[in-house]
Formats: C-alpha cells, sequence, structure tokens
C-alpha cells in the first residue's frame, strides 16, 4: 500500500496531497466532534475542515516545502534520512 502510496505522489502530487490532507482533515474533525458531544455531527464543520485540508493546506504546504527545499540549505533530506540510517 505504501509503494501504490509513493507512485500516486510521484505521478500526481497535488491531487494525492490534496486527497490525503481532506481525508486526514476530516478525521481529525470527526474525532474533535466525538470528544465534544456524544449525539450531534456538524456535517457542515466537517465538510468545511475536510475541503480546507484538500484545498487550501495540501497546496500551500506542497508548494511552501518545494521552495525551503529549493533555498534552505539543511544537508537533509527526507528521501535520505531513510538511506542514512
Amino acid at each position: 500500500m505504501l509503494a501504490a502510496y509513493s507512485a500516486l505522489l510521484q505521478r500526481r502530487p497535488l491531487i494525492t496531497k490534496g486527497c490525503s490532507a481532506g481525508l486526514l482533515f476530516s478525521l481529525g474533525d470527526f474525532l474533535a466532534q466525538r470528544l465534544e458531544t456524544v449525539d450531534t455531527l456538524d456535517s457542515q464543520r466537517l465538510m468545511a475542515f475536510g475541503s480546507y485540508g484538500a484545498s487550501w493546506y495540501a497546496i500551500s504546504q506542497h508548494y511552501w516545502f518545494a521552495w525551503m527545499e529549493r533555498h534552505v540549505a539543511c544537508g537533509w533530506s527526507p528521501s535520505g534520512a531513510a538511506v542514512a540510517r
């Protein structure tokens, strides 16, 4: 499953990151709502969090980290971290 996800990230990075972020933001809000109240679920709030994660957050973070990798020299990269161990 991890290999399939990695392949999707290579082929369609923005769509893959958007779907992942939207799902995780929605899941996070669902769990938060379950902790806050037991009987009601605010579906509009759930969709707002999911939409924010899928659209704004995923895209902005994609470009932010691409810019950081090009302009900030830190000598570490996520792809090299697994090899370094």
